[in-house]
């Protein structure tokens, strides 16, 4: 049986409490725009929620729009609990809420419209006794938006990720410094139906986004690619980045450097593709080039002149190299004066005679 049940209910606009804390809203715990034990109900806060859904990012103008065209269908359901007060707080449906909440605060919107904003059909999350909240909500959430009709941004499905880990972390482990725990990684793949590649990919990704933010960096939810294509080469991230499968952060040199390579203003690495660069210097024991990139002392097309220049030193190199093991196994007196031989022994003279000339 699950542990909540779904009802459809009629509620007053003005009960509709918007979430400061829903990950649909902002990605990062570190911006939610309240602590967990205030009241969201409170007027500053609501406007503060208002106020940042307002930005273009969110379209919340295009909802308006739609509304004032065809007056308030409940074409995508909003999901709410129940709230104190009797007040009910938005758990899916935050951007069409403020749409509403916008409209009935505008003295230019028509009457008929406000007539089919009087009452809001939304579906009330009822859970059973002694359930486990935020769980639910997470399963709810991840069904549609990490692999449901409702996908969010990247960046947005790595911190819920994070989030439901952290849940359970902190039931386990309580006070203790995050490390990454294959058993609540189990826990995550049932609750949300990702694989643990995914679980991992996410957390890792939420957590260096966490620890630039900490550092004080520029970073924003448009970095999660960037930071992504890194974590795909091991050798580099571990190598070069000091990342920590164990804790899924960089060491501090390794952040700094990732942040002046991939992040800020004077970045050389401006596309993830280009994190393909890096890998190969490493890889390939140039990690000086890196560094000069680093330092600014290079632009990516210098380096990667150099490297290839070098490679191709390389291959002259191994491809000499290789010739020389090959003649030293002819056996002269294997020759038997055929045609085929002649004509190949001449063919070899030829190319020495242009190797002669270097």
């Amino acid at each position: 049986m699950p542990d909540y049940s779904l009802h459809q209910i009629d509620v007053f606009p003005k009960d509709l409490i918007l979430d400061p804390r829903n990950p649909r809203i902002i990605s990062s715990p570190t911006d939610y725009l309240c602590c967990e034990g205030e009241d969201f109900s409170r007027e500053s806060i609501q406007a503060k929620v208002l106020e940042f859904l307002n930005k273009p990012k969110y379209k919340i103008k295009s909802l308006e729009n739609s509304i004032l065209r065809n007056g308030f269908l409940d074409i995508d359901s909003i999901f709410v609990k129940k709230y104190q007060n009797g007040k009910y707080l938005v758990l899916e449906g935050n951007r069409r809420t403020a749409a509403i909440t916008n409209l009935r605060l505008k003295s230019t919107t028509p009457k008929e419209i406000l007539s089919t904003l009087k009452r809001i059909p939304v579906k009330l999350v009822d859970f059973e006794k002694g359930t486990d909240e935020e769980k639910v909500i997470a399963q709810l959430l991840s069904i549609r938006h990490l692999d449901g009709p409702l996908e969010w941004e990247p960046m947005q499905q790595a911190f819920s990720v994070l989030n439901h880990y952290m849940k359970y972390f902190s039931k386990i482990h309580k006070e203790k410094e995050f490390f990454y725990d294959t058993k609540i990684r189990a826990e995550l793949e049932s609750d949300l139906g990702l694989t643990p590649k995914d679980i991992i990919n996410k957390i890792s990704i939420a957590k260096i986004f966490q620890q630039l933010k900490e550092f004080k960096f520029n970073v924003s939810s448009n970095h999660y690619s960037i930071i992504e294509r890194v974590i795909m080469y091991p050798k580099l991230s571990t190598g070069y980045f000091g990342y920590n499968w164990k804790v899924l952060t960089f060491d501090n040199e390794g952040v700094q450097n990732f942040a002046y390579l991939c992040i800020e203003k004077s970045r050389v690495i401006k596309e993830p593709k280009k994190v393909r660069n890096l890998y190969n210097y490493f890889i390939n024991g140039r990690a000086d080039l890196i560094n000069q990139l680093l330092r600014n002392d290079l632009t990516l097309e210098e380096a990667e002149e150099i490297f290839k220049s070098k490679g191709n030193n390389t291959r002259f190199i191994n491809s000499l190299t290789k010739a020389k093991k090959e003649l030293k196994k002819i056996r002269l007196s294997d020759f038997n004066g055929s045609s085929d031989e002649c004509m190949l022994i001449k063919e070899l003279k030829s190319i020495v005679d242009k190797l002669n000339t270097l």
